[in-house]
């Protein structure tokens, strides 16, 4: 999904937006909307983690629930 953007409401509350249309509204702001690229889209942080031959944090799994 790609996230467009951020908006708070007089309430104090956060609406998340995404590019398709989709929307979900937070209590609490956003920490970190870094989207989701290859490799966990957490770039600004990458050197915390080992990284695998496919740039991905090694160990990593898309298929583990």
């Amino acid at each position: 999904m790609d996230v467009i953007g951020v908006t708070q409401d007089d309430g104090g509350g956060f609406r998340i937006h995404a590019g398709d249309g989709r929307y979900w509204d937070e209590k609490q702001a956003p920490i970190l909307g870094t989207g989701f690229v290859k490799g966990g889209g957490a770039q600004q942080v990458a050197e915390h983690w080992e990284w695998d031959e496919d740039d991905l944090p090694a160990g990593w799994n898309p298929c583990r629930t």
